[in-house]
């Protein structure tokens, strides 16, 4: 009997996992189809079942207000969720709103906290504002050199605006020797991804 129990608790257990990403899924489709409301709808769905997920982009369309009422605060909240279950794009998202003071009150230590723990993932957003977060030392003690070093690891990745700061290091020479060359090849590369600071930059140094 005991055994029966447990078998029917896991077929409990399992369903509900499948239903949040059938849920979650299916509210991706509606998302790409711009039909927000029915989205979000599914999102929750999934998200109140704990799927991290679901819960980073209800977070989103709160913070961006698609599908429902614009609210920061429930965007931090939907945030968190998925960030302290390991979710990188939602610490990235929620380091933002601590930079920006978006929900919460203001903080760079936080941002760079939560920054950290994306840019560790290999998350290239939270890689360039770390990066960011080092060249301006806002949460963290300045460093040029770490700047590049972040910015470099999302450089790498293809992300636009890592590779125009990295481009820009080597143009000023801030955090590694001056270079032109390096300069222009990754400014070119920035400016080939749509940044059009970098396109602007790279016509200067022509």
């Amino acid at each position: 009997m005991r055994k029966m129990i447990i078998l029917a608790g896991l077929c409990l257990m399992i369903a509900g996992c499948n239903t949040a990403k059938d849920d979650y899924n299916k509210g991706l489709e509606l998302y790409a189809k711009e039909q927000y409301t029915e989205a979000v709808e599914l999102f929750r769905k999934a998200a109140e079942q704990g799927d991290a997920k679901a819960q980073t982009d209800l977070g989103y369309c709160y913070a961006e207000g698609y599908g429902v009422e614009q609210s920061y605060p429930q965007a931090v909240a939907w945030y968190r969720k998925a960030a302290e279950q390991g979710d990188a794009w939602a610490q990235s998202y929620l380091g933002t709103c601590y930079a920006e003071g978006y929900g919460v009150e203001q903080s760079y230590a936080q941002a760079t906290k939560w920054y950290k723990k994306a840019a560790e993932q290999g998350n290239i957003r939270a890689q360039n504002n770390l990066g960011n977060c080092y060249y301006y030392g806002n949460g963290v003690e300045q460093s040029y050199t770490k700047a590049v070093a972040w910015w470099r690891r999302a450089a790498e990745q293809g992300f636009a605006k890592a590779q125009n700061n990295l481009g820009s290091a080597y143009y000023g020479g801030y955090g590694v020797e001056q270079s032109y060359t390096k300069a222009v090849e990754w400014l070119r590369k920035a400016c080939e991804n749509g940044s059009e600071e970098a396109c602007e930059l790279l016509n200067k140094i022509k």
